[in-house]
């Protein structure tokens, strides 16, 4: 029968704590809504002004973001409101069958917010590394 060797280690510290794990969702999560309804929402609700997509301004009051599950956050034209979005909001942004058939492509409104989301340097710091490093000291 051949020897074997036995090694363990035990880890401590503030990172390997079972509750951080979670408290630190939490904050991705958080901050991942603050990103979506800050820079997100607002971002589209911008380039919605009058003569650029808002008559009645019912579209722009209808934009809002929510966290759909854990990690994952959506800015769309009412659903997290009204349970589906605005009707119209397709043509708008630009994606509805009309568009490919139209003159009018749409303002892209929500393809540019997330657009600034994905690539404005320092947004995902801001909005959660920070909030983490803080957590993890």
């Amino acid at each position: 029968m051949k020897d074997f060797i036995k090694v363990g280690f035990d880890v401590k510290g503030p990172l390997f704590d079972p509750g951080l794990v979670k408290e630190v969702q939490e904050v991705i999560n958080t901050g991942l809504v603050e990103l979506a309804i800050i820079e997100g929402s607002n971002k589209v609700k911008d380039q919605l002004y009058p003569g650029h997509g808002r008559i009645t301004a019912n579209l722009r009051n209808h934009v809002g973001a929510a966290l759909v599950k854990d990690n994952v956050v959506r800015v769309d034209a009412g659903e997290t409101l009204l349970g589906k979005d605005i009707v119209y909001a397709g043509w708008v942004e630009g994606v509805s069958k009309r568009n490919a058939r139209s003159r009018f492509k749409g303002y892209k409104m929500f393809e540019n917010a997330s657009k600034h989301m994905r690539t404005t340097p320092g947004l995902w710091d801001k909005y959660i590394g920070e909030v983490i490093a803080r957590i993890i000291k």
